[in-house]
């Protein structure tokens, strides 16, 4: 594992975010821009531009990663100029720069990395020196260092003093530490943050930095500091100023306190898609990914071993090197178990949880891999690794959420990773688990789960949150393992067996904050209550930390409020019931889109009848009919089997509502 970590190391310093993958499909070309402004706000302006020329959107995405990137982010800043930027702008009146209004401390000789954003409203062509030339009214991006003294750059030949966007500050020393792992953040005034030495340098999804230990030294500037010691979602945020005098030392002792004790109670809270690597401008391998999972309290972990545009695949050498083991780190109370992913972006890609042995394929229908053709099927492939002893969780079935689904499963471009032989796998029984909580679209997920329920189809929700440990600035990319989770009512001890368990028997719910509880007649997700047509059912769901809290059946909503909802429930027809909440985002959370949280269902029969909805029996067949249609049209030789697998869905469903 050394020699390969420093092989990805190697890689990085000679090809930088993007390792040696295409510049179309990762976010390699992005990262420094990424690290200001939001991937959809960097990416607005070409999306839209597609959708009024009748382009997808995917093929917006992969021309802006591949074209003007600088006008894309002058767009995306809409006139602000946040820290980490410099905006010189060329007009025929002379060069203005315009700076942010925070000045940075910096320690001696230490120097930060900026973007200077050049924006000419110029009829010719610029030169600044030393970074390069600027067209016509157009805009030119380059990555600088700036120490206390900027200097001078030149406009056409004319030197031009940079203003100053940081200042020198005395160095001070901080020590903190906990009784346990912690995520730690040390944030000057300004925002900057200051990490120990060694560690990886990472952000979260509101720009805040952060690293993970039980005790660490930081060099820091004197001064006043904000620091915050959090412990995953099951415990509180402790947060202290502290003031240090020019070349002085302090001492932080913070102890996050737990909020609930879900492992009292049988619930162990699981990460099931994540990766160390998945290019990005750093590596990380299983000492962070140790710390990190420590310091959130994350009882599973399940990190992947992925492609994503080639054939490299990465961390294979950790998956084949603890296969079917835990990972050295484990313990009683927190367990790592390496996985893996079957990728192929015209249907979509799973994780396989927990398998025994290594799968014969991990990617089809890469263009630039030595897989080019759709071949083998998703279907195949969790038939197969079903029988090497994983589960199978889907993806992230939409990038984007949607009142239709199925208008972003086949309006986003033909390649662009949305879950479309979900469809059929599930059908056929060969699915345990959907990623209802993700990084993309939660609400339009909840509704391909709850579709699928109605259909008769059995799935767990599950969580995964895609985080890489590899990016240090990337969105929730670069968020901590564990900011979304699925939690697991276990019969037993914790284990990656125990917790397949009960992905399999459906005793789960996703949340990214609220704890959600549902139960019908004192049975909670999972449960199948068999009972006569007309009989009361008592159902009780409560929602803590949360705005909203809603109970559906296969129909919809059939009660609302917030807190908690008690009520009688007449069964009237087989069905199922599923609680969801949501609320407003919350200053210490690490998903800036708010809270949201959907559990398993309690399935509700009918002498022997199981929920079988002919609406959503007939939106999966409009789903079945628009997925062959796609792979007749764009799909790379595809699996002829995969056809016979279509029409063996169409049957499982069909069967479902005939007389």
């Amino acid at each position: 594992m050394a020699r390969t970590l420093e092989a990805y190391r190697a890689v990085v310093a000679e090809h930088g975010a993007n390792w040696r993958e295409s510049d179309r499909s990762l976010y390699g070309p992005l990262v420094p821009y990424l690290r200001h402004v939001r991937h959809a706000e960097l990416l607005a302006g070409p999306v839209a531009a597609a959708l009024a020329e009748g382009r997808s959107p995917t093929e917006a995405v992969d021309g802006a990663a591949r074209g003007d990137l600088a006008a894309a982010f002058r767009d995306a800043l809409r006139g602000r100029v946040p820290d980490g930027v410099i905006v010189l702008r060329l007009t025929p009146e002379g060069p203005r720069f315009a700076v942010p209004g925070a000045v940075q401390p910096v320690l001696r000789g230490e120097r930060l990395e900026h973007l200077l954003l050049v924006e000419s409203r110029l009829d010719a062509e610029a030169l600044v020196e030393p970074f390069g030339r600027v067209p016509p009214g157009g805009c030119a991006v380059w990555e600088v260092l700036v120490g206390a003294d900027p200097g001078f750059l030149a406009v056409d030949g004319a030197p031009v003093e940079v203003p100053a966007v940081v200042r020198e500050a005395e160095a001070a020393t901080l020590r903190v530490r906990s009784s346990a792992m912690c995520r730690w953040s040390v944030l000057s005034p300004q925002g900057r943050g200051w990490f120990p030495e060694e560690s990886l340098r990472k952000w979260d999804a509101r720009g805040r930095a952060y690293f993970h230990a039980e005790e660490a030294i930081l060099d820091v500037p004197a001064g006043e500091l904000e620091v915050v010691a959090a412990r995953g979602m099951d415990h509180e945020v402790r947060r202290v100023r502290v003031v240090l005098e020019p070349g002085g030392e302090a001492v932080v002792e913070l102890d996050p306190a737990p909020v609930r004790d879900p492992a009292a109670d049988g619930w162990y809270g699981g990460d099931l898609h994540l990766h160390f690597n998945f290019a990005g401008d750093q590596v990380a391998g299983p000492a962070e990914a140790a710390l990190m999972q420590r310091g959130e309290a994350l009882h599973m972990m399940n990190p992947l071993a992925a492609n994503a545009t080639t054939s490299f695949v990465y961390d294979r050498e950790a998956f084949t090197e603890w296969l079917g083991r835990d990972l050295p780190w484990s313990t009683p109370d927190l367990v790592a178990r390496m996985g893996t992913e079957y990728r192929n972006d015209l249907l979509g890609h799973f994780a396989a949880f927990g398998p025994l042995s290594e799968p014969s394929r991990y990617y089809a229908g890469h263009a630039e891999s030595d897989a080019p053709a759709d071949s083998p099927s998703n279907a195949h492939m969790c038939a197969e690794l079903r029988r090497r002893g994983a589960v199978i969780i889907w993806a992230h079935p939409l990038t984007a959420d949607a009142e239709d689904p199925l208008d972003v499963l086949f309006g986003w471009g033909s390649r662009s990773c949305e879950a479309r032989e979900l469809v059929v796998d599930a059908a056929l029984d060969l699915v345990d688990g959907l990623d209802v909580l993700n990084h993309l679209s939660c609400t339009g997920t909840a509704r391909i789960y709850r579709r699928l329920l109605g259909a008769g189809v059995r799935l767990a929700a599950t969580a995964g949150t895609d985080v890489m440990l590899s990016y240090g600035r990337l969105g929730t990319y670069s968020n901590p393992p564990g900011w979304a989770r699925v939690y697991a009512r276990l019969e037993g001890p914790l284990s990656v067996p125990a917790f397949q368990d009960a992905v399999r028997a459906g005793r789960t719910f996703a949340t990214n904050g609220p704890w959600l509880t549902l139960e019908a007649d004192g049975q909670g997700p999972g449960s199948l209550l068999d009972v006569e047509r007309g009989r009361t059912v008592r159902v009780v769901a409560t929602a803590v930390g949360a705005d909203r809290l809603r109970v559906y059946d296969a129909a919809g909503v059939v009660a609302e409020g917030s807190g908690r909802v008690e009520f009688a429930y007449r069964v009237a027809e087989p069905t199922y019931l599923v609680a969801e909440a949501d609320g407003e985002a919350r200053p210490d959370d690490l998903d800036p889109r708010g809270r949201y949280a959907h559990t398993s269902p309690v399935q509700l029969a009918v002498s022997g009848r199981s929920v079988a909805r002919a609406e959503d029996v007939r939106w999966c067949l409009e789903w079945l009919d628009r997925l062959e249609a796609l792979i007749r049209e764009h799909g790379a030789e595809p699996d002829r089997s995969l056809f016979d697998l279509l029409e063996q869905a169409r049957a499982r469903y069909r069967s479902r509502i005939s007389p």
